[in-house]
C-alpha cells in the first residue's frame, strides 16, 4: 500500500500545497484536500427525514430507499465522469493554459503601461482632491462630530 503525504512549496514567500503523493502521482484518496467542493457532500440524511416514529414508513422500505438513493447517487457519478470528465478536462486545462498565457502576455502588460502612463496624472488628481474635497469633507464630518445617540428600550 502505497503512503501519501502533503508537500508544501514555498513560492514567493506563499505556501501551496499539492495533492501528490510520495512517489509523485495524483493522491487517489483524497481528492479535494483543499475542500472546495464540501457543499456537495449531500447525504440521505440531509435530504430525507421521519421526525415521527409513530407515522414512519417500514423498516425494509427506509433501508431500501437508502440503498437506492446512496447506489444510484454513486453510480451516476461514475457514468458521467466516465463520459465527461477526460474532454472536460481537456477544455478546462486549454481554457486556463490560455487564460494564464493571455495574463501573462496580455493583461499583466497593459496594466503595467497604463499605470506608468498614468503615474503623474496620479499625482496631479490626488493634490487636487487634497485641496478641494478633503477640507469640505472634513468640515461636513466634525458637523455630525458630537452627535452621540442612545438607545432606550423599554418593555410595554
Amino acid at each position: 500500500m502505497m503512503s501519501s503525504t502533503n508537500v508544501r512549496l514555498e513560492v514567493s514567500s506563499e505556501a501551496v500545497q499539492t495533492n501528490e503523493d510520495v512517489n509523485g502521482g495524483p493522491n487517489v484518496t483524497d481528492r479535494d484536500p483543499l475542500k472546495i467542493n464540501s457543499h456537495l457532500k449531500v447525504n440521505f440524511e440531509n435530504i430525507f427525514a421521519e421526525p415521527d416514529p409513530e407515522v414512519s414508513s417500514f423498516d425494509t422500505v427506509w433501508s431500501g430507499s437508502l440503498t437506492v438513493f446512496t447506489q444510484t447517487r454513486l453510480w451516476c457519478y461514475k457514468i458521467s465522469t466516465l463520459f465527461c470528465a477526460l474532454p472536460l478536462a481537456f477544455f478546462w486545462g486549454v481554457h486556463f493554459g490560455f487564460l494564464a498565457c493571455c495574463t501573462v502576455w496580455c493583461c499583466r502588460p497593459c496594466k503595467m503601461s497604463y499605470d506608468v502612463k498614468l503615474g503623474g496624472v496620479r499625482g496631479f488628481v490626488q493634490s487636487a482632491v487634497d485641496a478641494i474635497y478633503r477640507p469640505c469633507f472634513e468640515a461636513f464630518g466634525h458637523i455630525f462630530y458630537n452627535i452621540r445617540i442612545k438607545t432606550v428600550r423599554e418593555e410595554i
